[in-house]
C-alpha cells in the first residue's frame, strides 16, 4: 500500500505536466513593461525615436515603464524561470526573478535578487530547453 501511495503520489505531478506548464525563457533583446500599452510605446519609440538605444533604455527605465532584457540578463534569470501570470490578446504578463552581481573587491561581491512582473509580446517567450541547448 505504501508503495502504491508513493508511486501515485509522486508520479501524478509528472503526468499532470501540461504544455503550458513547461519552463519558458525570454528571447535575447526583449522588453518587459509595466502595461501592454507601455510595451507598444517602447516598440514604437525603438523604431521612430532619434534617441540612441542606450538613452532610450535608460529613459524607459527611469520612467518605470520598461526594462530591456538582453543575453547577460537572461543567463541570470533564476528557476522557475519565466512564469506566465496572465494573457491579454498577443501580450502576456510574466513574472521572473533575476540576480545581479556587483564585484566589491577581490573575491567579494554583492548579489541582489529582483522579482520582475511585466508585460511582453507572447512571441518573445521560448522554451527553456531550447534556450539551454542553444546557448
Amino acid at each position: 500500500a505504501i508503495g502504491l501511495i508513493l508511486i501515485f503520489g509522486l508520479g501524478t505531478p509528472a503526468w499532470s505536466w501540461g504544455d503550458e506548464d513547461e519552463p519558458m525563457m525570454l528571447w535575447d533583446g526583449s522588453w518587459v513593461c509595466s502595461t501592454p500599452e507601455a510595451y507598444d510605446q517602447a516598440i514604437d519609440l525603438e523604431r521612430t525615436t532619434d534617441m540612441g538605444f542606450r538613452a532610450l533604455k535608460e529613459d524607459l527605465l527611469d520612467r518605470k515603464l520598461c526594462i530591456y532584457i538582453d543575453g547577460g540578463d537572461i543567463a541570470d534569470i533564476m528557476a522557475p524561470f519565466v512564469i506566465v501570470v496572465e494573457e491579454q490578446a498577443s501580450k502576456v504578463k510574466i513574472k521572473f526573478m533575476i540576480e545581479f552581481y556587483k564585484k566589491i573587491e577581490f573575491l567579494h561581491r554583492r548579489i541582489t535578487r529582483w522579482t520582475f512582473t511585466g508585460w511582453t509580446e507572447k512571441d518573445r517567450l521560448r522554451d527553456y530547453y531550447d534556450w539551454l541547448n542553444n546557448s
